[in-house]
């Protein structure tokens, strides 16, 4: 199958649910891969389990189409998942693909672009395995810093309305206790180490995965509570890249654990 082919066999086959339920007893975690293919020819043969991609696909890299194939071909053979990240979206800034695909298809790239939105709106925005992990692209939804007050069910994180979706796709994690506007990206915001417990209490999960920022390679935040797995380096200029290979009959207590066991750092 062409790359048009493969994208809407893979719209067809998303998950209907958007907090899926990952019942596999070995998963990889990537995160950013954002076009990177050098990258991602490493990842994949280094895939153990269901490969679990938290999104950023495309944007900043020179290979979106070539990755975007890998990655659609690996969903389509049952072999990963697929979450939506903040630059399958249309309203993101850096956002290069439409440009670069138009370079590479010429006037076929509008309709692959269009093929690809649609594709996106239909993805997950996070996974569960039940018990250890929730996983996402950005991280814990705050309902514009009133989680603190009002809590969140997992009703809420299971069926998310619009603002909930974004704020899972955006949101970064910092060290305060409490949330606050995220003033280095200008939307969304931080989620503080209270609005962590509440959901991980609510989910009744150990540790929060997410990327969104892949600088941070492999970096555990907030004393345990989360995280943070970037699979990409070219495109930040940084000469590594990480993933977490987790077989899950292998008990962990925290992030630090989790790190410490399962997590691979990859140099480029």
């Amino acid at each position: 199958m062409d790359l048009l082919e493969l994208i809407d066999e893979a719209t067809s086959m998303m998950p209907k649910e958007r907090m899926v339920v990952v019942e596999e007893g070995v998963i990889t975690v990537i995160g950013d891969t954002h076009a990177d293919l050098k990258a991602l020819e490493i990842i994949e043969k280094e895939i153990e389990g269901l490969a679990v991609f938290l999104g950023d696909y495309a944007d900043r890299g020179d290979y979106p189409a070539e990755c975007y194939e890998r990655i659609l071909k690996l969903f389509l053979e049952g072999k990963a998942l697929l979450l939506r990240g903040n630059h399958e979206s249309t309203g993101v800034y850096p956002h290069q693909l439409p440009y670069q695909l138009r370079e590479k298809f010429g006037e076929r790239g509008e309709e692959i672009y269009e093929s690809l939105v649609k594709m996106w709106k239909r993805m997950p925005i996070s996974a569960i395995v039940e018990g250890k992990v929730w996983m996402a692209h950005g991280g814990v939804p705050t309902k514009q810093c009133r989680i603190d007050v009002e809590g969140i069910t997992r009703k809420e994180i299971k069926h998310p309305d619009d603002l909930t979706a974004l704020e899972i796709m955006w949101n970064d994690p910092w060290e305060r206790e409490e949330c606050g506007e995220n003033y280095n990206r200008g939307v969304m915001y931080f989620f503080g180490t209270k609005a962590s417990d509440i959901l991980l209490e609510e989910l009744g999960v150990k540790v929060i995965i997410r990327a969104h920022e892949p600088q941070k390679v492999l970096k555990v935040e907030q004393n345990g509570r989360v995280v943070t797995v970037g699979s990409c380096a070219e495109p930040y200029s940084i000469s590594e890249f990480a993933l977490l290979k987790i077989d899950f009959s292998y008990d962990f207590k925290n992030g630090f654990d989790l790190v410490r066991k399962f997590g691979y750092v990859y140099n480029v």
